[in-house]
């Protein structure tokens, strides 16, 4: 996010909230360690739909100019 109106710029602070949640509440890290042990787990179980590789039709469109 940014806030120009005077010259300032405001990036996001979503790791300075993070970081002060890791600091100040013990229960987040342990939260935060479930859903990526969770992720993990549903990603290695899933299977692809079609294994081997994918086709993907594509049309290319050549524009020159002969004038």
């Amino acid at each position: 996010m940014t806030d120009d109106t005077h010259g300032r710029h405001r990036g996001c602070g979503t790791m300075q909230v993070h970081r002060r949640l890791l600091d100040t509440d013990p229960n987040y890290a342990r939260r935060l360690e479930r859903i990526e042990e969770h992720a993990y787990r549903l990603e290695m179980s899933m299977q692809p739909l079609r294994p081997g590789c994918a086709r993907i039709p594509v049309v290319v469109h050549v524009v020159y100019k002969t004038a």
